[in-house]
Formats: C-alpha cells, sequence, structure tokens
C-alpha cells in the first residue's frame, strides 16, 4: 500500500511541477507581449513630418486591456502641447453635468496647449469613468466650477499599480491636433501632433 501511495505522490507532484512550468511560460509570454512602443512626431501642412521620438515611461508600461491599449498618464508631459499633468488627492471637488458637486474624488488634472487653435483646454480625468470634464481656462478644479462640458470616450480610465491608465483614443479627444493610430505587426503607438 505504501508502494502505491508513493508512486501515486511522485505521479502528482510530477504533474504539478509541469503545470506550474506551463504557467510561468504562460505568463512569460503574455508579459513580453507587453512590450509596447509609443512614440511622437510633429507633422506639417506640406506633408512633412519631423522624425518620430520615443516617449520613455518611467513607472507604469503601456498595456493592452480587453483589446484596448492603454497609456500612463503621467509620461504624456513629454508631448509638446501638455503643459501640465497633476494629481488631486481625495479631497478635492468635481461638478457634474447637471451642476451636482462631488466631494472628496481624486482625479487627474490636465492642462493642454493647442497651437493651431491658440487655445488652452483643461481636462479633470476621474478613474473608473469613462467620461472627462472640459473647464473654461483659469478655474481650478479643487474650487468646485461647474464644467463647460463633458467629454464621453466611452472607454474608463483605469488605475493599475497606483498610476492612471487612460485609453489611446483619449489623447485624440483631450488634444484636437492629436491623431493617433496603432501598429499591430510592430507593436507601436505613433501620435502625431499637427503644426503650422
Amino acid at each position: 500500500m505504501k508502494e502505491i501511495f508513493k508512486k501515486v505522490f511522485v505521479g502528482v507532484l510530477a504533474m504539478v511541477m509541469v503545470t506550474t512550468a506551463l504557467t510561468t511560460f504562460s505568463t512569460d509570454e503574455v508579459q513580453a507581449n507587453q512590450n509596447i512602443r509609443v512614440v511622437w512626431r510633429t507633422t506639417y501642412p506640406d506633408g512633412f513630418a519631423s522624425a518620430a521620438q520615443e516617449i520613455i515611461f518611467t513607472g507604469e508600461q503601456p498595456t493592452i486591456i480587453d483589446d484596448r491599449v492603454f497609456l500612463p498618464l503621467r509620461d504624456f508631459e513629454q508631448l509638446p502641447g501638455i503643459e501640465s499633468i497633476r494629481w488631486v488627492p481625495d479631497g478635492g471637488t468635481v461638478t457634474n453635468r447637471h451642476g451636482e458637486e462631488i466631494h472628496h474624488i481624486a482625479y487627474a488634472s490636465v492642462l493642454v496647449y493647442e497651437w493651431l487653435h491658440r487655445e488652452y483646454r483643461q481636462f479633470a480625468l476621474i478613474p473608473n469613468a469613462s467620461s472627462m470634464a472640459l473647464y473654461p481656462r483659469g478655474d481650478r478644479f479643487v474650487t468646485g466650477p461647474i464644467a463647460h462640458d463633458w467629454i464621453d470616450v466611452g472607454i474608463e480610465v483605469r488605475i493599475i499599480n497606483d498610476r492612471m491608465m487612460i485609453p489611446l483614443r483619449m489623447l485624440e479627444y483631450m488634444h484636437r491636433e492629436i491623431s493617433v493610430s496603432w501598429e499591430q505587426n510592430t507593436r507601436t503607438v505613433t501620435i502625431s501632433i499637427a503644426s503650422n
């Protein structure tokens, strides 16, 4: 009986080791597939485009969630036109589209400048929300101004490892002179910024 138990135990142990090895391989493969390159370039009316420059991500890396590319918001201060990105911790106030104040909510405040429009635009991005609030320039979010408009992107902003991750397409809504594209074969995001 002991001999049978020993053989069964060794067989089960071997299966567990093989399964663990396969699981580790699968996890490594998924992580390797997350290597996403993000570049930006300036485009001009005559069709000329500047050389692509790569964005260096200092913390959380770009990732794919539910077949959507998500990018860490903080590192977009490297882009021309993104003037500032500031995190407002719990205690801030945001006013929803109905004029109701939502207190003690954490959000990101983003200020962009559009050269062709010669205009600043200021946004509040709220975790787990698919809409972002557009505020009149000069208002401070912490005072709870009524948003000029709410822009629904249709994909929720995520928090991953304490970093705000935004869907790739949100950049186009945030900055009207930006267009984005995704190249599946090279796993490259290209951000084109229009200029005159």
